[in-house]
């Protein structure tokens, strides 16, 4: 946790230090009985949480230095997981939640577009990060909305493609998640699916 709180420059929930201490020891006892559990998230938190997933693998030479034992990179990702729970105020199932949400959104995106991301992109960086904070307000339940849409008089014309494929999005997110999004969120959306039209890869 101390080496977290250095790397990521955030503050952290104190209930971490037990949900990491229990996750640890489960961890641990799991890997001697050689029983694996394969994150099935693991790309996603690599992509989503590179820095929180640094400080996982920071952490599994902790672990083996202290207990002599080497855990997978599986459970890298997981430690991840716990860091972007205690840094987001929220837990382990919406988290993971969000990363599934984000995969998906992108792939609406890039088969809409017709488009390869390259991550290395200022573009795409930004859009994940909205991507983060859009997911969290979505199992939050706490959407963005003004009560002036005329700020977006034009978007629609402007940016067609990117806002039919910001509707894609909202109609996936309501049958899935029964959460209507609100015009702000769509347009944010919008802008966001628009520059990344202009940078494919």
């Amino acid at each position: 946790i101390m080496l977290a709180r250095e790397v990521l420059d955030i503050k952290l929930q104190d209930t971490l230090f037990l949900a990491l201490n229990d996750h640890i020891n489960f961890s641990v006892k799991r890997h001697n009985e050689g029983i694996k559990i394969n994150n099935q998230l693991l790309w996603e938190v690599k992509l989503f949480y590179p820095r929180e997933f640094s400080v996982g693998l920071r952490a599994l030479d902790i672990i083996e230095e202290k207990l002599q034992v080497r855990l997978p990179e599986d459970e890298a990702g997981f430690i991840a997981f716990h860091l972007a729970n205690a840094a987001n105020n929220s837990n382990m199932e919406s988290t993971m939640q969000s990363a599934t949400l984000i995969k998906d959104i992108l792939t609406i995106v890039k088969y809409d577009l017709n488009i390869n991301y390259d991550e290395n992109a200022i573009d795409y960086q930004r859009f994940i990060t909205h991507l983060k904070f859009f997911s969290l307000r979505l199992f939050n339940r706490t959407p963005v909305s003004h009560a002036d849409d005329s700020i977006y008089d034009g978007i629609k014309e402007l940016m067609q493609v990117a806002y039919a494929c910001a509707m894609r999005i909202f109609y996936y997110v309501e049958k899935h998640y029964e959460y209507k999004l609100t015009t702000d969120e769509i347009m944010f959306l919008t802008i966001h699916i628009n520059r990344l039209s202009h940078h494919p890869k």
